[in-house]
């Protein structure tokens, strides 16, 4: 998963260097018990739910990143309010600043996938 990890990371516009793959690591055995316990199983069904314990890992490789100042994209644009078709018109979204757009994008990376999750939920008894 590492490797998987190492690609999203990548993808989201943070590449990571040697030193990263103990976070990376560590990240990794963190969100994998923390879903362990929310959805009260052993064994995580690793192949259904990969894309998603990525993504997860990402988010909060990526929160940290940024807090100690190690992650802070350039690129994120402004949002899309309206298209108009006829004499084409395009209404931007200036009350979202780039800032708040990679926090709202880290937030879903940590935790936006709950409805992923909870098909796999078991009752505890």
């Amino acid at each position: 998963m590492l490797e998987d990890v190492r690609l999203r990371l990548e993808m989201l516009g943070y590449t990571p260097t040697g030193s990263d793959d103990k976070l990376i690591t560590y990240q990794i055995n963190k969100v994998t018990s923390t879903v362990k316990r929310k959805l009260n199983i052993v064994v995580l069904p690793e192949d259904d739910m990969k894309e998603v314990l990525v993504d997860m890992v990402c988010g909060d490789v990526l929160a940290i990143k940024r807090s100690i100042g190690e992650y802070a994209p350039t690129n994120a644009e402004q949002l899309v309010k309206t298209v108009q078709e006829g004499d084409t018109s395009v209404t931007f979204d200036n009350k979202t600043t780039p800032d708040q757009l990679i926090n709202n994008m880290i937030a879903w990376l940590s935790s936006g996938h709950n409805g992923a999750l909870m098909t796999y939920r078991r009752i505890r008894w």
